[in-house]
């Protein structure tokens, strides 16, 4: 009996010399990218659309440009405006991309967005549903979007939504601002 002592000593002992591994810390959610914001954004626009867009006509997406210099896009404005092209393509909408930004919108004093009178008659002539257009407002740690659905007829803005962007090294290379 005192040897069966002695050997489960020995074995209680020599286990408490054997090191554990160390505890793995929790994974850490993946960083949210701008194809998550993007098509996010894009879906709670279609969610909160007046009524629901006519998917045999085309939506017109413009590229996304910075609130303080409308006339100025960025590789940041282009590539949302690209993923919300693709998102809104996967969900069945005919799309259509602007590259007409000089005469497609208008600043007005109050800093809104109107369609022009030229590019109005070319959207009714060719069976345009909505033009979509978004800005974004450059801040230390985020960029701030707004994106909008706009009725081409009279301007009324069919659907808004705004969410912001974590401002990570790419985004700001995509800005203009460095790596």
């Amino acid at each position: 009996m005192s040897k069966l002592l002695l050997l489960f000593l020995a074995a209680v002992l020599s286990c408490s010399c054997v090191p554990r591994p160390a505890p793995t810390p929790p994974a850490q959610p993946e960083e949210a990218s701008l194809f998550d914001y993007s098509y996010r954004g894009c879906e709670l626009l279609l969610q909160r659309a007046m009524a629901p867009l006519d998917k045999t006509k085309d939506i017109l997406v413009a590229s996304f440009v910075n609130v303080d210099r409308l006339e100025e896009s960025s590789t940041f404005g282009r590539a949302v405006a690209d993923n919300y092209t693709t998102y809104l393509v996967s969900q069945g909408f005919k799309v259509s991309e602007i590259k007409l930004r000089d005469n497609l919108l208008v600043r007005q004093d109050a800093g809104e967005f109107m369609l022009s009178r030229n590019i109005k008659n070319i959207l009714l002539s060719h069976s345009v549903n909505a033009v979509l257009v978004g800005t974004y407002s450059i801040g230390v740690d985020n960029v701030y979007v707004t994106a909008k659905i706009i009725n081409p007829v009279d301007s009324v803005i069919i659907s808004a939504v705004d969410y912001k962007v974590r401002m990570t090294r790419d985004v700001r290379k995509m800005l203009g601002l460095g790596g």
